[in-house]
């Protein structure tokens, strides 16, 4: 079996050979080139819609539960924006957490202490127009629910009414 030789950069070092023992190991892991060709039908989402006669469901608690009895595994990334949403969407992403640390990566505080209802809503709107099959679970930020419990779910409320996500998380 021959050495696989990756492309040099321009003005940079000769890349290293990848040995033949490196290039099994990843061998089974697909490319993002081989999983853009996949049908709709062919991937996880083609399958669960297949399974509830419908194209385009959402993944709902139900079948988060169903996977988990399945053993199977469930992949939950973090998305902040639409774009963001929409690549993870079509990846077959099952859960988009919209995270209150969107604070510090997307608004530039030095922690998620300040981030507000108003701009957790902003990112789970996006979020949610991005994403057509993912759960989206919202992140409640600091002071939005140790008030009371009523705050607490009117706050939960607004992320599922007004930014159209799934569920709401609740941190401590």
């Amino acid at each position: 079996m021959e050495d696989l030789r990756l492309a040099p950069m321009r003005g940079g070092p000769e890349p290293p050979v990848v040995p033949p023992q490196t290039r099994e190991i990843f061998s089974d892991i697909p490319t993002a080139r081989s999983l853009l060709a996949l049908k709709r039908a062919d991937t996880m989402y083609g399958l669960l819609a297949e399974r509830r006669g419908t194209v385009m469901a959402r993944i709902t608690i139900q079948d988060l539960k169903a996977m988990k009895g399945r053993g199977e595994k469930i992949v939950m990334l973090t998305a902040y924006d639409y774009s963001m949403a929409r690549i993870l969407d079509e990846a077959g992403v099952h859960v988009l957490l919209v995270g209150d640390s969107l604070g510090m990566v997307m608004l530039g505080y030095e922690t998620t202490v300040p981030v507000t209802m108003e701009e957790m809503l902003h990112h789970v709107k996006a979020v949610a127009r991005g994403s057509r099959r993912a759960h989206i679970v919202a992140d409640m930020p600091f002071m939005s629910y140790q008030i009371s419990p009523e705050d607490a779910l009117r706050n939960a409320a607004r992320f599922l009414k007004e930014g159209g996500a799934q569920s709401a998380k609740l941190e401590g």
